[in-house]
């Protein structure tokens, strides 16, 4: 009887209560691990958004040094007034057929686009109002419009500085569900 009395704790209730402590460990550590996957997904698609808007505000900032020089170069007397307006004519003729051809923004591996500057860049110029005005577009819809008017001193005021995102309406192999 003195041996029935020592041995009162069982082991069948304490395995029991260790199995379901671990099983609760594996399913906290799934869990942890699939939130951490999409913290990383959702990180890597932001960086791509503000690189995105990085790349349209150097674009615009590049191009709005060159009208400024051109500006300098009116203020100074080396061009005249109707030679200032068509150097800036032709510059916002000229936008399209270049982009950016450094990438200070790159972000090893985590850019996933493959476009090194602006998808698409256009402008245009109002000679009577003297208004400039610029898009600068990269793949995912990020768009960067601006408007300029020249002043009368050949300076610039800037009349607009937009950043908007167009929506893009996902394909069907994008859809999860379409309950």
């Amino acid at each position: 009887m003195t041996a029935k009395a020592r041995s009162s704790v069982r082991m069948g209730p304490i395995t029991l209560l260790v199995l379901v402590v671990v099983l609760c460990l594996a399913v906290l550590t799934v869990l942890s691990l699939v939130t951490a996957r999409s913290q990383q997904a959702v990180t890597q698609q932001q960086a791509i958004t503000v690189e995105a808007g990085y790349r349209n505000e150097v674009a615009a900032q590049s191009f709005l040094a060159q009208v400024d020089g051109i500006l300098a170069q009116g203020r100074a007397g080396e061009l005249a007034r109707s030679e200032v307006v068509a150097a800036v004519s032709q510059l916002c003729e000229s936008v399209g057929e270049s982009t950016v051809a450094d990438d200070p923004f790159s972000l090893g591996g985590a850019r996933t686009s493959t476009a090194a500057g602006v998808a698409s860049e256009s402008a245009t110029f109002d000679v009577a109002q003297e208004v400039l005005s610029a898009t600068f577009m990269q793949d995912g819809g990020r768009k960067l419009a601006i408007e300029i008017a020249i002043e009368d001193d050949l300076t610039y005021a800037v009349l607009a500085w937009r950043a908007t995102t167009e929506w893009v309406e996902p394909g069907m192999g994008n859809m999860l569900w379409e309950g």
